[in-house]
Parts: structure tokens; C-alpha cells; sequence
């Protein structure tokens, strides 16, 4: 699952070769100037989204950036997402539409 964003905090106090971590997330941030590459946190978790502010954790514990400073998050879809799919495809739009807005309500105040 892709989820393209606004931002998140400091990515300059953000490592881009995290350790192993908790999660299979990865979080790419905004450039800092217009010809650095980005950096991205791999192997995180998301861990709740209130607001503007995105919590992630990864093995050093948990941080919190601004939506404004992510420019993309990479999740692997939840296995509703498969579900849901299934249920299109067998028909039942119905059953779809609880599945798929289960996911869409999940990740509310992220743009998916």
C-alpha cells in the first residue's frame, strides 16, 4: 500500500539506516534542499496519526513527526485490503465498501 503525504518533523535527526525494527513501514521524508536526496526510515511501525502529527516507532522507541515533513509512506497492505479485493471481485460491493473504509478509517488524516 502507498500512501503519499504532506511532512513529518526533523528528518534531519532521522537516520536512514535504521536497524531492525518493529515494523515493515517506511517512512520518506521531504528533501531538505531541492538537490538532497530524501531520507527514509525503514522497518518502522506507524504507530497512530492524531491531527497533524504521525507517531512511528521503530527499535530506539517511538518518535512523532509533522504530516508536513513526509513526502510518502510505503505500508504493506492489511490483509482487509486482499479481502476487500476478493469481494469485488466475486460481486459483493457491499461487503467491499466495509472493508476497504475500515482501512480509509484506520489511517485517517493520512492521504491514501
Amino acid at each position: 500500500m502507498f500512501i503519499a503525504g504532506s511532512a513529518l518533523t526533523s528528518p534531519q535527526t532521522a537516520s536512514a539506516q535504521a536497524p531492525a525494527a518493529p515494523g515493515t513501514d517506511t517512512v520518506i521524508f521531504k528533501p531538505a534542499t531541492p538537490t538532497a536526496p530524501p531520507q527514509q526510515l525503514v522497518n518502522v511501525l506507524i504507530v497512530s496519526v492524531r491531527g497533524t502529527k504521525i507517531t512511528v516507532r521503530n527499535a530506539q522507541g517511538e518518535i512523532t513527526y509533522e504530516v508536513a515533513q513526509i513526502l510518502e509512506i510505503r505500508k504493506a497492505a492489511p490483509p482487509e485490503f486482499a479481502l476487500g479485493r476478493a469481494a469485488i471481485d466475486a460481486g459483493d460491493q457491499e461487503k467491499a465498501l466495509v472493508l476497504i473504509k475500515g482501512i480509509a478509517d484506520r489511517y485517517k488524516g493520512l492521504p491514501i
